[in-house]
């Protein structure tokens, strides 16, 4: 029988705090959002602000101060209560932590365009803020992603100093572009889509009992709660099709996304399975003539880091099955 945990593993930008609160609404469900720390507040309280002496852990450890808590919380009520995280920093290092203890371990995901857009208008609007913590920010995202990958930028952008829109869409594109990377190449792991499990009571029902192992309950009255908060979380703050957004978005950016899609083409059934096709993304591949060979694709899954999972994890090399 699996433990009283879950860990729902996600980039962001797709309702991660939404969905860690309604979880963290159950009277016996204790669920974090976003946090490498321990004590921390539930989500449903103040997530983002973390309790006098808070440490921050590995992710085996996070994950055993979770079982803990499980435990302590089932002896005070005298009865199951289960705890987990949702979009957690440790990501996906918590699966192996996960399975230690016999938890539940899953991904949510999002179209690529609309959640890259999310996180694309919120890092941009907090790293315009004249703040120490905005600034520093923008600092390390110049220091060390723009610097280690300078070759890359440099293919979409004519001049040294790339300009902040580039450096942090190509960021947060490579990012996403590698976790959906991981979601595709594990067929075992369970994945809900945010599309689905935000507006749909079913959907929501069937990913509860799945972190949950069928051992709680899901009421019509605790639904009626969830849904009560509206489907959508702070960063989503528009309601265009994956197509207009994209279409709104400056030649760079569109360049750049279809470069770094194009060079990883086992992402395209996947999203095609999962009901987001990207043919229109395609389209704008800015290097084309130069697909003759695989250097050029080979560069772009080195720096965004495929290779690594490739080499690390050969377990993926035989991908999710398809129905």
């Amino acid at each position: 029988m699996m433990a009283n945990l879950f860990y729902v593993s996600s980039f962001g930008g797709s309702a991660t705090l939404w969905l860690a609160r309604s979880l963290d609404l159950h009277d016996d469900i204790i669920c974090f959002h976003g946090s490498r720390q321990f004590p921390l507040l539930p989500a449903s309280r103040n997530p983002q602000q973390h309790l006098p002496n808070s440490t921050e852990l590995t992710a085996g450890e996070f994950a055993l101060r979770m079982q803990i808590l499980s435990e302590t919380a089932r002896d005070t009520r005298g009865r199951e209560v289960f705890v987990g995280g949702v979009h957690g920093f440790h990501g996906l290092q918590m699966h192996p932590a996960m399975t230690t203890l016999d938890g539940c371990f899953a991904f949510s995901i999002r179209h690529p365009v609309l959640r890259i857009a999310s996180l694309y208008n919120e890092h941009y609007r907090v790293m315009r803020m004249n703040t120490v913590d905005a600034q520093g920010k923008w600092a390390w995202l110049r220091a060390g992603y723009a610097t280690k990958h300078e070759e890359l930028i440099t293919l979409f952008c004519t001049v040294m100093e790339p300009n902040p829109e580039d450096v942090i869409l190509l960021w947060l594109a490579s990012v996403t572009v590698w976790a959906d990377y991981y979601s595709a190449r594990t067929p075992d792991w369970p994945i809900f889509r945010m599309e689905d499990y935000t507006v749909n009571r079913d959907v929501f029902q069937a990913m509860f009992h799945t972190l949950t192992g069928n051992r709680l309950a899901c009421s019509s009255e605790y639904l009626d709660r969830i849904f009560a908060q509206g489907k959508l979380n702070v960063h989503r703050r528009n309601s265009r099709l994956p197509a207009e957004e994209f279409r709104s978005w400056a030649p760079n950016g569109k360049r750049i996304m279809a470069a770094i899609l194009r060079s990883v083409p086992e992402l395209l059934e996947f999203y095609q399975e999962m009901g987001y096709p990207v043919d229109y993304v395609l389209e704008h591949d800015p290097f084309a003539k130069e697909r003759s060979t695989n250097a050029l694709s080979n560069l772009l899954r080195h720096l965004i880091g495929i290779h690594t999972l490739e080499e690390e994890a050969p377990l993926f090399r035989q991908g999710r099955r398809f129905a």
